[in-house]
C-alpha cells in the first residue's frame, strides 16, 4: 500500500508528454488500480523506477549491495 494523490484532468492525454518529461528517463508510467479514501477503485497511472534502474536481486532496495561479514 502506498499513500498518494489522484489527479484528474479532462485533457490528461495532452499533459502526458510534459509529465513524462518531468519524471525523466529513470521512471516509466504504469497503469494500476488505486483505492480512494471512500473505498472506490479507479484506474490510475503511477511513475515507477525504470527496470534498468532497479536494484538487482543481490542488492537491497535501501542499503545498496548486500554485504557478508
Amino acid at each position: 500500500e502506498i499513500a498518494g494523490h489522484v489527479f484528474v484532468s479532462p485533457n490528461l492525454a495532452a499533459h502526458w508528454p510534459a509529465l513524462d518529461a518531468f519524471e525523466g528517463e529513470d521512471y516509466v508510467r504504469e497503469l494500476t488500480r488505486a483505492i480512494l479514501a471512500d473505498g472506490t477503485e479507479v484506474e490510475a497511472c503511477v511513475y515507477a523506477l525504470a527496470e534498468a534502474k532497479r536494484p538487482r536481486s543481490s542488492e537491497h532496495s535501501l542499503g545498496g549491495p548486500s554485504r557478508t561479514t
